[in-house]
């Protein structure tokens, strides 16, 4: 038993050294961040009807706030007047330059139909992509978007 950990502990530790080694900031890169200029920053999430919480409403939380949060929350998701197109349109008319949309928050719902998880967007009452339909939304109005 020993030397079956031996020998796993040696494969560990030569497979940590072939890792490829960490990457520094590029400061090409940190300058073409700061030349970027205003960016707008959305953050929405499955919790949004709760309205102010706290980032991470989870921890400590009680076993009702959970089960509300996981089960009775994503089948009330609905943001029927949500409108990409005017939220670009304003972006831009408003000087951003770029924006970040968080599309998975630490709580694990996706802004997009994941075939991965039913805690998705795609399985709520709205059930479509959020994420596509502000990707496209802000394309249209030359703003560039991440992957």
């Amino acid at each position: 038993m020993t030397r079956r950990i031996a020998v796993l502990l040696a494969l560990a530790v030569a497979a940590s050294a072939q890792q490829a080694p960490r990457r520094a900031n590029n400061p090409a890169a940190v300058e073409l961040f700061r030349d970027r200029g205003l960016g707008l920053f959305i953050h929405w999430s499955i919790d949004a009807p709760l309205g102010g919480v706290i980032s991470h409403s989870l921890v400590g939380a009680s076993p009702d706030y959970v089960e509300r949060f996981f089960r009775i929350l994503p089948g009330q998701f609905n943001p029927d007047r949500f409108q990409p197109e005017k939220w670009a349109a304003l972006a831009k008319l408003a000087g951003f330059e770029y924006i970040m949309f968080t599309t998975k928050h630490h709580a694990g719902f996706c802004m997009w139909d994941s075939a991965t998880t039913p805690f998705s967007v795609g399985h709520t009452p709205y059930g479509k992509d959020l994420t596509r339909q502000l990707v496209d939304a802000f394309r249209k109005q030359g703003k560039e978007s991440g992957n």
